[in-house]
């Protein structure tokens, strides 16, 4: 029982950090686009957030190469959250 609530929490953490990283891409809906919206400077600030609207599609782009096997989606989130999982947890995650 310990191991399967040891390794139950340990999919927990990583669930976590996965959907956390992968909120932060700065693509609308997302946060991130938020988030860099209000930290650029202001000409680019602006800018960004009126030419939001342009990154639906590359969303749409990133979400869809899923079909064809190319997961960019995974290359973007996994890597920062393999390393705070690490942190977190105090295991590798994965090769």
């Amino acid at each position: 029982m310990g191991t399967f609530l040891f390794l139950s929490m340990q999919a927990l953490v990583l669930l976590s950090l996965l959907l956390a990283f992968f909120n932060l891409i700065p693509l609308p809906p997302l946060d991130g686009s938020k988030v860099l919206g209000n930290l650029l400077p202001e000409p680019l600030g602006s800018r960004y957030r009126n030419s939001s609207w342009l990154m639906w599609g590359l969303l749409a782009v990133i979400l869809f190469s899923s079909l064809t096997g190319t997961y960019l989606i995974t290359g973007l989130i996994f890597p920062p959250a393999r390393l705070l999982y690490g942190l977190l947890v105090g295991l590798p995650l994965g090769g």
